[in-house]
């Protein structure tokens, strides 16, 4: 892996090793084609995917040359091919060769990570403590400020712009 300068997700993927680039190609055209509309950016040296600001999918390029997946929400998935990354939701699987991408399987886990999020975005409001976002798939809505949101009859308006107003914590133990 290179130390990266990059600004693009392109220019990420071409500072990789020949091996690396390919993997990471197909891994941003796939996340690309089903997380349309959405967000992505160089963040924290890497190349993240976000809904409504909240980071959901990315993918870094290993000192030892594997490329590693992880999904924010993944441990929430509960599949075992992903496996448990840092203290929170993450979970993340790694591929040393293009031909180890399971697109099937990628398409599934972008369904996912779509409908399964915690709220990254505002961790830190919110003192470290994760907080459920209620699915997106099915009835979205829009705001008046753009934030999309799955209105149900729990709730009624955007939870951004009403922040407290809705308790979407997972149960404590």
């Amino acid at each position: 892996m290179q130390k990266t300068t990059a600004t693009t997700v392109s220019d990420y993927n071409k500072l990789q090793s020949q091996a690396a680039s390919e993997i990471c190609n197909l891994l941003e055209i796939n996340i690309n084609k089903y997380l349309k509309n959405n967000e992505s950016k160089i963040w924290h040296g890497s190349p993240v995917w976000f809904i409504n600001g909240n980071p959901v999918v990315a993918y870094s390029v290993r000192k030892d040359g594997r490329v590693s997946l992880m999904f924010f929400s993944g441990q929430s998935f509960n599949d075992e091919d992903l496996k448990p990354e840092g203290k929170f939701k993450a979970a993340e699987i790694f591929y040393s060769s293009r031909d180890e991408v399971e697109t099937g399987k990628l398409k599934k886990w972008l369904g996912l990570a779509i409908d399964i999020q915690w709220d990254y975005k505002n961790i830190v409001k919110n003192k470290g403590v994760l907080v459920s976002l209620p699915a997106m798939s099915g009835k979205e809505n829009i705001c008046s400020r753009g934030h999309v949101y799955a209105k149900s009859k729990d709730i009624p308006t955007c939870p951004t712009c009403w922040p407290g107003r809705y308790n979407h914590n997972e149960s404590k133990t």
